[in-house]
């Protein structure tokens, strides 16, 4: 793993951009919803660019800054490398754990028709974007008529 700014600058240009340009259009992805909206084509061409301009800069960074400047920028670049870093691991181990420890269930009441009141457990469910969390319920509630049959009591109150 590089760790001074002229080896993450050569990293960069022999291929690290695509790491980090991928990890920039995952972020877009889980952040902004518009582009999440766009084409496969659009997201494919961004990520094509953003990979391009970051290999790019790092090449003229290398070329043109002197290396006496990168050398006063090594302790200011070191704080920040390792304060983004550690952002970012505390945001993975953060997304680790609550996917390992959900909430506890939580019980919901229904009034039924009938004036009767059941519990129904609710247990919060990661979404398959793995982001959002969702109660979804253990048991529907279901009441039965008077002539017996049973009626999901979910649908006549989606319904009104």
């Amino acid at each position: 793993m590089p760790v001074s700014i002229p080896q993450i600058l050569q990293w960069l240009v022999t291929g690290g951009a695509v790491a980090v340009g991928a990890a920039f259009i995952s972020w877009l992805g889980a952040n902004v919803p518009q582009f999440g909206a766009l084409p496969t084509a659009a997201k494919q061409a961004i990520m094509a660019g953003a990979c391009l301009v970051l290999a790019l800069a790092a090449w003229a960074v290398q070329t043109y800054i002197p290396a006496a400047t990168l050398e006063v920028l090594a302790v200011p670049f070191g704080i920040v490398a390792a304060t983004i870093t550690a952002l970012l691991v505390n945001q993975a181990w953060f997304a680790l754990v609550q996917k390992a420890n959900p909430a506890p269930p939580t019980v919901v009441t229904t009034t039924l028709a009938s004036g009767a009141t059941i519990a129904q457990p609710v247990v919060p469910v990661i979404a398959p974007d793995g982001l959002a969390r969702v109660d979804v319920p253990l048991v529907l509630p279901i009441e039965r008529k008077s002539n017996g049959d049973l009626r999901n009591l979910v649908d006549v109150d989606a319904k009104g």
